[in-house]
């Protein structure tokens, strides 16, 4: 799964490769935002949203200038490839779904 920083959190794309459906962990995050992101040895605790309008735009850019495969991906998918923020919540906040190893390399602090 790729990822992006964005502020203190962290910006993962539903490509799903180009298909023309959602992958599910983007449907299961939609349905309950609560989530736990697996960095190394550390488990944080994290609330999903979808990024929409500008903040999209720019968001998706950005990643698509890193990764020029995504904008092939979501010309074949004949859909909006969804952009999901990943961000930080208060400790103790309910966590239903692992997103283990979704950003490798983020910061901690």
């Amino acid at each position: 799964m790729f990822c992006q920083p964005v502020g203190d959190g962290w910006a993962v794309f539903g490509t799903y490769g180009g298909s023309p459906r959602h992958p599910a962990w983007y449907r299961n995050l939609m349905a309950t935002p609560q989530a736990t992101v697996e960095a190394g040895t550390e488990k944080l605790p994290v609330v999903a949203r979808l990024a929409r309008g500008a903040e999209r735009e720019r968001i998706w850019a950005k990643e698509v200038a890193l990764v020029p495969k995504f904008a092939e991906f979501e010309a074949a998918s004949g859909r909006e490839v969804p952009v999901v923020l990943l961000e930080r919540a208060a400790a103790g906040q309910g966590i239903s779904t692992s997103l283990p190893g979704a950003c490798p390399a983020m910061p901690t602090s």
